[in-house]
């Protein structure tokens, strides 16, 4: 099911994909899910917001930089500074050419 959104981009309209919301529910009930995002978060929050997804996601980066590590990184601090044991972490990215290397 796609949720209809007031919002624009180049001209389209946005929609999310099939499946996504089932998937983020998902994950939210079994890790602490995170973003770490090379773009603007004036830009990228309302569109979360929007589809209802914003809150699943503890301690957003969206930065103007594409130094996803340090964004990691710190995420993982401050869940450590929380109570949070940080045993694995699991990146997911939508381009190859941000590939991680162990911590």
């Amino acid at each position: 099911m796609l949720r209809r959104l007031p919002r624009r981009c180049h001209g389209e309209e946005l929609r999310l994909f099939s499946g996504v919301r089932e998937f983020i529910e998902w994950a939210s009930e079994r890790f602490i899910l995170g973003i770490a995002s090379w773009n603007l978060e004036e830009k990228v929050r309302p569109i979360l917001e929007g589809f209802g997804l914003w809150d699943y996601f503890l301690f957003p980066k969206i930065e103007g930089h594409p130094n996803k590590v340090d964004m990691i990184l710190r995420t993982i601090e401050e869940l450590q500074s929380i109570g949070h044991e940080i045993g694995e972490v699991i990146y997911v990215d939508d381009r190859t050419l941000m590939s991680m290397k162990s911590f």
